[in-house]
């Protein structure tokens, strides 16, 4: 019994996100958006996930993304699914995550420190 518990426990570690001191000292931010009126939904800190190594990660067959937006350090993408994420990579080699989202909304995501957004997406069904 123990050892099953124990197994669980490591799977959900290796495939939950993990929440890190931002490497610079200044968090990624970002604010989400209903698309339709304008009106803000949210705001707050993008989670830190990783180097922008990594590779990309795929978007399922039932999220529909558009309007995607990248300049300076913004990326910003209006997504529709029932499970998803936004991410940006950033030029000081870091990936930041926003979510989980349900639905339609527009994510703008703010590469911290004056990096530059490199690229982003949303991932999820």
């Amino acid at each position: 019994m123990q050892i099953k518990l124990v197994s669980v426990l490591v799977f959900l570690a290796a495939h939950s996100f993990t929440v890190r001191a931002d490497p610079i000292g200044v968090p990624a931010t970002y604010t989400t958006t209903n698309p339709t009126s304008g009106a803000q939904l949210g705001s707050g800190t993008a989670k830190l996930d990783g180097t922008r190594q990594r590779p990309k990660p795929v978007m399922g067959k039932g999220l529909q993304c558009w309007d995607a937006y990248r300049g300076g350090s913004i990326f910003a993408i209006t997504c529709s699914g029932s499970l998803w994420y936004e991410f940006v990579d950033c030029s000081n080699g870091y990936r930041y995550t926003i979510g989980p989202f349900r639905g339609m909304l527009r994510g703008t995501l703010i590469c911290p420190g004056g990096s530059l957004a490199l690229q982003g997406g949303a991932y999820g069904n």
